[in-house]
């Protein structure tokens, strides 16, 4: 990118290819609103097997979880847990595709704010289930007036059983843009290829019914299952979720 350039069309351009996935699997992203007032994460779920769509997200005190459609209906484990919660004392908001998220809360009391996204997610491994599916996550940290954003991934090997890890850190990211990870990026022929470029730019425009309209009409329609939008005011701490639901 030459310097000075501006993110948005790079960002705009992997909006695209997003819109165009047929299954993104489950997605973190995080970055800052278009004003540089608000710290913005979000989340969103999909899937292929009746099992794993029967679900839905819901704000609870400020946090998002998944919770069945029919409590009586046969459910995976996998499918049921906080994708995002947080600790306001220690101004740190985690964002997960798994139940990792109360492993990485779990850790700020041992750790601090500012070692416990990466500590907490090296406790854990990829996913057990059938097709391995990468454990992906990020925290933002409100630091005074600017904000910290952390990435992870944990996934497994190509080449045998043992866990591959991938970490970034964020600061300064430029208003109206932030990153994504995903479990998937295939095509319709094989849907379940992991992404070959684990972050990627993606655009943050509007407030956050915009944000939200804008990634759930992006997902496909034929294995979204839910999407959550959580606004943080970097000043002052007070938070905003929006929901979409599928069913």
């Amino acid at each position: 990118m030459i310097e000075n350039e501006s993110p948005i069309g790079p960002a705009m351009a992997n909006f695209l290819d997003l819109s165009q996935m047929p299954y993104p699997g489950r997605g973190v992203g995080q970055g800052v609103d278009e004003t540089g007032k608000y710290a913005v994460q979000l989340v969103f779920q999909g899937g292929r097997k009746l099992t794993s769509r029967q679900r839905r997200l819901v704000e609870r005190d400020r946090c998002l979880a998944t919770e069945p459609l029919d409590e009586t209906a046969e459910q995976d484990p996998l499918t049921l847990y906080t994708a995002m919660s947080g600790v306001a004392a220690a101004k740190f908001y985690v964002a997960t595709n798994g139940n990792h998220t109360n492993t990485v809360l779990d850790t700020v009391a041992t750790h601090g704010a500012s070692e416990a996204f990466r500590a907490g997610m090296l406790m854990r491994t990829y996913e057990p289930d059938t097709w391995r599916t990468s454990r992906i996550g990020g925290a933002c940290i409100l630091q005074d007036s600017s904000v910290v954003f952390e990435f992870g991934v944990l996934r497994k090997s190509p080449w045998s059983k043992h866990r591959e890890c991938d970490f970034s850190v964020r600061e300064n990211i430029e208003p109206g843009v932030g990153y994504l990870t995903t479990t998937y990026a295939g095509n319709q022929e094989d849907p379940l290829v992991p992404p070959a470029e684990w972050l990627k730019l993606m655009p943050i425009l509007g407030d956050i019914d915009a944000v939200l309209n804008a990634y759930w009409g992006a997902l496909n329609e034929n294995t979204r299952v839910a999407l959550g939008v959580r606004f943080i005011e970097i000043e002052t701490g007070r938070i905003t979720i929006r929901t979409a639901n599928q069913f």
